[in-house]
């Protein structure tokens, strides 16, 4: 599969130069590490559990991330931005 028709079917969110690569590697790396820890290892646990475990991981993992401080603090800082 060339990279052009992985994109078209969506197994990847984009191209870039191969001297680029590095760079926005380490741009997304840095997107992703900002978000909250706990939301993230949860992430990681839902792409490793088995395909029939999704439906029941996903409603406890939003259940747990739900009550977080970072969910307040978030959706605080949201709320205000409106005002």
């Amino acid at each position: 599969m060339s990279a052009e028709e992985a994109l078209a079917v969506r197994l990847v969110n984009e191209l870039v130069p191969e001297d680029e690569l590095l760079a926005t590697a380490d741009r997304l790396a840095t997107r992703i590490a900002r978000n909250a820890p706990l939301a993230l290892r949860l992430t990681k646990l839902a792409l490793a559990a088995p395909p029939g475990a999704h439906p029941r991981f996903d409603d406890v993992a939003q259940a747990v991330l739900f009550e977080t401080a970072d969910k307040y603090d978030h959706m605080t800082a949201f709320l205000e931005r409106r005002r």
